[in-house]
């Protein structure tokens, strides 16, 4: 049994009651609209953070994998140039291990380049993610508010 139909039980004019049940439909439908926007707002912010964290964590595995690049470039530089013992800090030998530490700098910094670009990545899906929940929250109002200038409407006339 809806409201106009219990207002009108309960001796009240129909015209009066279906006002009276029409603007208490448009309130709960402004309400269900209001409570939907809030959610896809908290999911939002939850995807937000889910997409910093993922941020952080590819940075942070880039630095790590730099540094363990970096540690085992040192480790291989030092066992060639212990293995050239006796020969001195010039010509051929010198220029081979001067261009195998900078390509070990060259592998060091492509990580470094590959982690900020998947935090990027990370952070820019995050935020679309974010825009969208945001509209459809937008929209949810928007309905709800819809909604109950209808329900307004049809019980007026």
């Amino acid at each position: 049994m809806c409201v106009a139909e219990i207002l009108v039980a309960a001796g009240v004019g129909a015209k009066t009651a279906g006002i009276i049940g029409g603007v208490t439909n448009a309130a709960f439908t402004i309400g269900g609209g209001l409570m939907d926007a809030r959610a896809q707002n908290q999911q939002a912010d939850y995807n937000a953070a889910v997409a910093r964290n993922n941020a952080l964590q590819a940075q942070y595995s880039a630095q790590y994998e730099e540094e363990r690049s970096r540690d085992e470039a040192r480790r291989r530089l030092s066992s060639q140039f212990a293995s050239r013992s006796g020969i001195t800090p010039d010509g051929a030998p010198l220029e081979v291990l001067g261009a195998a530490a900078a390509e070990a700098e060259l592998d060091a910094q492509a990580i470094r380049y590959g982690g900020a670009s998947r935090a990027r990545a990370a952070q820019q899906q995050g935020d679309a993610i974010v825009a969208r929940q945001r509209s459809a929250a937008g929209k949810a109002v928007l309905g709800g508010a819809t909604g109950a200038f209808k329900a307004l409407g049809s019980s007026i006339s």
